[in-house]
């Protein structure tokens, strides 16, 4: 299944959430095979189907894109998500990338829509693209944080111009053209 349809449904499965709703984003350090992504699809899944807080059963979903990607939201509305529920995801995902061999708390990563598709790569990388014209500030980037379930609604990709990176990538430009 191509990845906008894995995100069309992981969409259509938390639209009923609470609009305070919590979203998490995760990138890995690597691509992961194609073989693996049922793999992890299954593992969040399994994790999001016993995952409690306050001994508390969570509504959450989860959905695993371009072999890269792992996006959480967990409903608000009822049994919130917060403290010792919220280190267990991480635990879990961090568990992950080690059966994976690969580190899915990577804060380099950058997910671009350039040439009608997803492309991934880091920070260093992005920045050389920007200076070669390869890419633009209008390039729609996947942002990576996420205040509530609205903000990931409505900033899931971003122009780099309004996105978080701007800033890093500012600075990194000034710095390789003093």
């Amino acid at each position: 299944m191509p990845a906008i349809q894995h995100l069309d449904s992981f969409l259509a499965k938390i639209r009923s959430y609470a609009a305070e709703s919590k979203v998490w984003i995760f990138y890995s350090d690597r691509t992961l095979s194609e073989g693996q992504f049922d793999e992890i699809q299954t593992a969040i899944d399994t994790f999001l189907a016993s995952w409690k807080a306050h001994n508390q059963p969570v509504t959450a979903s989860g959905v695993f894109l371009l072999n890269r990607v792992i996006v959480i939201s967990a409903d608000a509305f009822g049994n919130e998500v917060s403290g010792c529920a919220t280190d267990a995801c991480v635990h879990f995902i961090k568990e992950l990338g080690n059966r994976f061999d690969c580190n899915f708390m990577d804060r380099k990563t950058i997910v671009y829509f350039h040439n009608e598709s997803f492309q991934i790569t880091d920070i260093v990388n992005f920045v050389q693209k920007i200076i070669r014209k390869e890419v633009e500030h209008s390039t729609l980037v996947m942002n990576p944080y996420y205040t509530d379930l609205i903000d990931f609604v409505k900033n899931f990709l971003l122009p780099v111009s309004d996105s978080i990176w701007r800033p890093i990538i500012d600075r990194s430009i000034k710095k390789i053209e003093a």
